[in-house]
């Protein structure tokens, strides 16, 4: 708690001092991001929402963290216009509520130029979250409307999946923090997960997304052979990494949600 808490000033404080302060006259929503990527996500799909529902410009400023050590245009194309502000009003959330100490109707009428969401969404089920927005169709919409991915992870998602022909079951096997913070599961569990899903897919294959290092996935590569494909990725400590971390993101849901592949059907 106290390292979040000092994050937090750290990063209002480089907020303060990176963005000019000089009211252009419009108004704004930015996110605090401490963590992963996923939970970067959830921030950036609640301030897409209340920046939705209070007519305010979205503009994500994502600090390099080692959870995480990537700006938002390392992974995301979106341009957005120099823009800058001189009063800003924090938003808080009680995750014990489920509730922003502010909800979007109490700040219809704020005047502030910049309001920044400082919300623990990384302790929030991804339900709840979708439910805030408004169901599975809003959340898709935003995620659409304000996440561009950049063309080179697209692009490599296309040349790896453009010919498959076999139905491909995806797997993430999550080492790194969770081993760090004594949550990892053992490989010999997803084994046991990987062979009760191809037993029913008899001619399947399985895509392996993974954190890990290719000698500490050894007993999953070996047991599955060339049954199993696996790009080793990079330390989440540095940019390729967490490109490395969207592409196996985007294998796993589905490839084809955000890419048409020359009119290819993937199983």
């Amino acid at each position: 708690k106290t390292r979040t808490t000092l994050r937090r000033r750290r990063m209002l404080h480089q907020l303060r001092r990176d963005i000019p302060k000089d009211s252009d006259g419009r108004r704004y929503v930015t996110y605090l991001v401490m963590q992963g990527m996923t939970n970067r996500l959830k921030a950036h799909m609640m301030a897409a929402h209340y920046a939705q529902e209070l007519s305010r410009t979205l503009v994500p400023v994502w600090y390099k963290t080692p959870e995480c050590h990537a700006s938002f245009h390392d992974i995301f194309k979106n341009s957005y216009e120099t823009w800058s502000y001189q009063t800003q009003r924090v938003v808080t959330y009680d995750v014990a509520r489920n509730q922003a100490n502010l909800e979007t109707a109490s700040l219809q009428d704020d005047q502030s130029d910049l309001l920044v969401l400082d919300l623990d969404w990384q302790y929030t089920h991804m339900n709840r979250l979708i439910d805030r927005i408004g169901g599975t169709q809003r959340f898709a919409g935003l995620f659409a409307e304000t996440l561009h991915i950049r063309d080179d992870i697209k692009n490599r998602v296309n040349a790896s999946v453009i010919d498959w022909t076999h139905p491909m079951i995806g797997v993430q096997l999550r080492r790194g923090d969770f081993v760090k913070f004594g949550m990892s599961i053992p490989i010999a569990h997803y084994i046991d997960a990987a062979e009760a899903a191809l037993a029913t897919r008899p001619t399947g294959r399985i895509y392996l997304a993974s954190d890990a290092t290719r000698k500490e996935l050894a007993p999953f590569l070996d047991h599955f052979g060339n049954r199993c494909v696996f790009n080793e990725s990079l330390a989440r400590d540095n940019e390729d990494g967490i490109r490395d971390a969207m592409f196996d993101l985007l294998m796993l849901i589905g490839l084809l949600s955000f890419i048409k592949l020359q009119g290819k059907t993937h199983d």
